[in-house]
């Protein structure tokens, strides 16, 4: 048998290329750039002031606080936003496939409306929520009776309650990808797995538990990925709503390191946040990768 050599440039090799090409100049470039300012000392302002210091940057990081609260907050995110997202998508998306469900489609869109709006949209949008003067919220509390729950600053003077919201809105806001991927799959499964079901005797809650919630376990981590990758780059919500206060309550990492390279002109140590930002991420989806079985072919 002759075997035939084919060249990697040779035929449908070349439809990859512009994707490429793009993913090299807006990722690649990117982020050798952001590894390098990393390393230096820069205004932002002059190429001229651009001076290299090695990892002095990372060795600031262990004396600043704010770095460690934000990275503490960024991991609080991940623990309760994903878990009580993925979860809430799952309910979801069981209520929303039953048979008889009135207005499923209309529910479905719906509820995904959220994900597919801008970050700034929603921020502004809960912003104008919590505002204690204006706000439709302190509002709806006056007309209910309830105004020792109003007053100025209720909803963000604390930083714990402040994280919270921060936390909800996102639950809020990204629930719907993770329905989205839960329904794609329920979707998938064969009804006449449930009518034989329903012919032994089976109920709506056996027929989730012992049938639907396993044939789910395939797609359960690529949920919980896209989740938690959201939740460690979060910025536009907590930065629109809160801009890391009170008192740096709220700060993450993204939006420390945006204060840096922008606010205070400290762009080299801005990208060294960025930096660890990344690793952290790389960290948390290989972790899920490995514990998941993610990428494991299926004997």
């Amino acid at each position: 048998m002759n075997s035939k050599r084919v060249s990697f440039w040779s035929g449908p090799c070349y439809f990859i290329l512009p994707a490429l090409v793009i993913y090299i100049l807006f990722m690649i470039v990117p982020f050798m750039g952001t590894i390098s300012l990393s390393l230096t000392r820069w205004d932002g302002i002059s190429f001229d002031t651009i001076r290299y210091i090695g990892f002095q940057n990372y060795r600031e990081m262990y004396t600043d606080n704010v770095f460690w609260l934000a990275l503490k907050n960024n991991l609080f995110f991940v623990v309760s936003a994903v878990g009580f997202q993925c979860i809430l998508g799952l309910i979801v998306a069981l209520l929303l496939e039953q048979k008889k469900l009135f207005l499923g489609n209309f529910l479905r869109g719906s509820y995904f409306i959220p994900a597919i709006l801008s970050q700034i949209i929603i921020g502004l949008l809960f912003e104008t929520i919590l505002n204690p003067s204006l706000g439709v919220l302190d509002t709806l509390l006056r007309k209910i009776g309830l105004e020792q729950l109003t007053g100025l600053g209720l909803w963000l003077s604390s930083s714990q309650k402040a994280l919270w919201l921060l936390i909800l809105i996102e639950i809020w806001y990204g629930f719907g990808w993770s329905m989205f991927i839960f329904i794609s799959r329920l979707k998938m499964i064969d009804p006449q797995i449930y009518e034989a079901c329903e012919i032994d005797g089976a109920n709506t809650f056996q027929k989730n538990i012992f049938i639907t919630i396993p044939m789910l376990k395939s797609v359960a981590p690529v949920a919980i990925l896209f989740a938690t990758m959201w939740a460690m780059k979060v910025f536009t919500i907590p930065y629109v709503i809160t801009k890391g206060g009170p008192n740096h309550g709220t700060e993450v990492l993204a939006t420390w390191a945006f204060s840096h390279g922008i606010s205070y002109q400290h762009v080299g140590y801005g990208s060294a946040i960025s930096v660890i930002l990344l690793i952290f991420g790389m960290v948390l989806g290989i972790l899920i990768f490995k514990f998941t079985g993610m990428g494991q072919s299926k004997a």
